[in-house]
């Protein structure tokens, strides 16, 4: 399943979509994902709470310029109705949110690009719906400008051939 925001006219709002794919070059007719009347939906990233069962959206809210979620008990939805909650404390408008989990624990971060300083702000979850901010002096990015970003785990002989400039086909 590939995911994304689309806008499918001027007076419309942008909402999440989804469609299938076997090979990244075809796709299956886009379905509704999640939509807001009236309001812009961006952003999304679905992760899946082994401990309730419930597939967690996470996306901008775009009143509040902040990061919100919604829950299903099925991947594509329908997700809860009217309001999202609230997750992000950002002190300022944050877009482009991933969740990660840390490997080996219980314990997830809420990455959020804090688009008008041109930084992450991180939050800490076990339970996907209550957050607590991570101290800025407990991350950086070395000079790195970060944007939307997203995570991947490998191994270790993946970074390797990364590194190396060889990609197992």
């Amino acid at each position: 399943m590939v995911y994304w925001a689309h806008s499918s006219g001027t007076e419309i709002p942008a909402a999440l979509y989804y469609a299938y794919t076997r090979d990244f070059k075809s796709l299956s007719a886009p379905q509704l994902l999640y939509a807001r009347r009236g309001i812009q939906t961006i952003d999304g990233d679905i992760v899946y709470n082994e401990n309730d069962g419930y597939y967690y959206l996470y996306f901008k809210e775009d009143v509040t310029q902040s990061i919100a979620w919604v829950r299903s008990k099925s991947l594509t939805g329908p997700y809860d109705a009217e309001p999202p909650v609230i997750a992000s404390h950002a002190p300022s408008g944050v877009e482009g949110s991933s969740m990660l989990r840390l490997h080996g624990t219980d314990r997830w971060l809420l990455f959020m690009d804090e688009y008008g300083k041109q930084r992450f702000f991180l939050e800490e979850t076990t339970d996907f719906q209550r957050f607590t901010p991570v101290p800025r002096d407990c991350y950086g990015f070395h000079g790195f400008v970060p944007r939307h970003g997203s995570f991947l785990w490998i191994t270790n002989e993946e970074a390797e051939r990364l590194r190396a400039g060889r990609i197992k086909k």
